[in-house]
């Protein structure tokens, strides 16, 4: 494989990401907005019912400093932030789905290859286009 071969996978593979992460951004906006403590409470309630788990084991914090989910006891905090990709419906579907796969509750001996090669990009295909991987 010569260069020019490689470049032009390497083009071709980036113009897929591109379009991508387009879809993933078009598809958070046009999920819902967030504007209030009630919205994110509504949101929570409605996407725990669609995943089958149970309400009253998510807290939900609006707005936050940062958008994150994380164990306190025996619940889970969903804090939602202000920014445009995630104070909306898609951003609390991301957050539940990492709860529903177990991420926020395992350990792994390579974290950061777990989450960015597996539990990021599943839970992102499900936040904006509601793919369960």
């Amino acid at each position: 494989m010569d260069l020019k071969e490689i470049m032009d996978y390497a083009e071709i593979g980036m113009r897929n990401f591109l379009l991508f992460e387009a879809g993933v951004i078009l598809a958070h906006k046009l999920s819902g907005g967030i504007k209030s403590q009630e919205d994110l409470d509504r949101m929570i309630l409605e996407e725990t019912q669609v995943l089958g788990m149970d309400a009253s084991e998510i807290v939900g914090n609006y707005p936050a400093r940062v958008t994150q989910v994380w164990k306190d006891g025996d619940k889970y905090r969903l804090d939602i932030s202000t920014d445009f990709i995630s104070s909306n419906r898609a951003g609390v579907r991301h957050e539940l789905y990492h709860v529903f796969k177990g991420d926020v509750d395992r350990y792994t001996n390579f974290p950061c290859l777990d989450y960015f090669l597996k539990q990021e990009p599943r839970a992102i295909l499900y936040g904006a286009f509601k793919l369960k991987l």
